[in-house]
């Protein structure tokens, strides 16, 4: 009768094991967005990628306050040419967001962007298909960034800084 029940105990336990495996990837984001086959989040028609992580939407915050603040770069691709403006903005007051467009690939930026440029909501537009994104963030700040075109919402992500 005990070696039953310590199989059945024993049984229980890897059932519930395997039931939190099939869940480990966004509790081993601690509450970030995972990412979902590459390391690119999926905004609508917005790509945007430059995590620290493949599989989580985490960025490492560098250059530090006497480089222009706490910041991290994300490159933004539009999958095509944008027909209206889309609006991105944080959930956090504490975050704010400086946007360098282009053209053409890989916008020339340098690595760090000074804060006074820094808004709360930063817009994309046509003819730019190319983004560099800086988030200025605290260290350790976890916060919802969204886009928004024409006052409806057409993706969002939590985005967790680390700090550098």
């Amino acid at each position: 009768m005990r070696a039953v029940f310590v199989v059945a105990a024993t049984a229980a336990v890897c059932a519930v094991a395997a039931q939190a495996a099939v869940r480990a990837p966004t509790a081993s984001c601690g509450g970030a967005t995972p990412l979902r086959g590459a390391p690119i989040l999926q905004l609508g028609p917005l790509r945007v990628a430059g995590f620290g992580s493949d599989r989580c939407a985490v960025i490492v915050l560098s250059c530090g306050p006497k480089q222009g603040g706490w910041q991290a770069p994300l490159s933004i691709e539009t999958s095509q040419r944008l027909a209206a403006p889309i609006v991105l903005r944080a959930s956090s007051k504490a975050v704010t967001l400086v946007l360098v467009g282009s053209t053409t690939p890989a916008p020339k930026v340098s690595r760090c962007q000074p804060s006074a440029k820094a808004r709360s909501a930063v817009t994309l537009r046509a003819p730019k298909m190319y983004f560099v994104l800086f988030v200025f963030a605290p260290k350790n700040a976890k916060f919802q960034l969204r886009a928004m075109r024409g006052g409806r919402q057409v993706g969002s992500a939590v985005i967790s800084a680390s700090g550098g």
